[in-house]
């Protein structure tokens, strides 16, 4: 959705004239660096569907291929070209990834 995503690169660009953006964003990194996500990620049963993309510039990629390994019924897939707003950016693509998930398991 290419407004959407113009929409939301202007309101970065507006936090980062104002400052706030680099505080924001470091207080999400500390936020969540303090939490443990691994202690939990081993009790999860459900079949999981972990879809990332190989552009993001926020979460590196191979985050996805860690999570997916992490719980015991899941898989990671990669989208390259696709960075951080995956649904903006290429919402067919996840939309079909997510419903041939949801009917094949």
């Amino acid at each position: 959705n290419p407004l959407l995503i113009k929409t939301m690169a202007a309101q970065v660009m507006k936090a980062i004239r104002e400052g706030t953006f680099t505080c924001d964003a470091a207080l999400q990194k500390a936020a969540m660096a303090q939490y443990r996500w691994d202690a939990c990620l081993a009790d999860i049963t459900a079949p999981t569907l972990v879809i990332h993309g190989n552009a993001d510039l926020i979460i590196f990629p191979d985050a996805a291929t860690q999570l997916a390994r992490q719980i015991p019924a899941a898989r990671a897939i990669r989208i390259d070209g696709i960075g951080h707003l995956l649904l903006a950016e290429m919402p067919a693509k996840f939309y079909e990834l997510a419903i041939e998930f949801f009917l094949t398991g």
